[in-house]
């Protein structure tokens, strides 16, 4: 499919299927719309197929995990759970 758009943009090869991946994937991951809210924008029948797009990458996790502030803004354990959790990205890819 030609997409001019996207060619504009810089991107070479892009999809409808792509694009609304994408989409979603924004929505859920970087811009904290709920899932029902996405399964609702991509009218879904089940919310089960909208999961397939929830991809948790790390910084993702790691700003989840510091929302519990658990030592408060700026502590060593902090740091050193950041630090562990590096090493485990560079390890596992994730």
């Amino acid at each position: 499919m030609d997409l001019p758009s996207a060619k504009r943009l810089g991107i070479k090869k892009a999809s409808f299927h792509t694009l609304r991946h994408t989409f979603a994937s924004l929505l859920l991951t970087k811009k904290g719309v709920d899932i029902v809210t996405v399964s609702n924008l991509l009218g879904h029948k089940n919310i089960e197929t909208t999961m397939i797009y929830l991809h948790t990458d790390m910084q993702t996790m790691r700003t989840g995990v510091e929302k519990l502030d658990f030592w408060g803004p700026g502590k060593r354990e902090a740091q050193i759970g950041h630090k562990k959790a590096e090493v485990l990205e560079k390890k596992t890819g994730y």
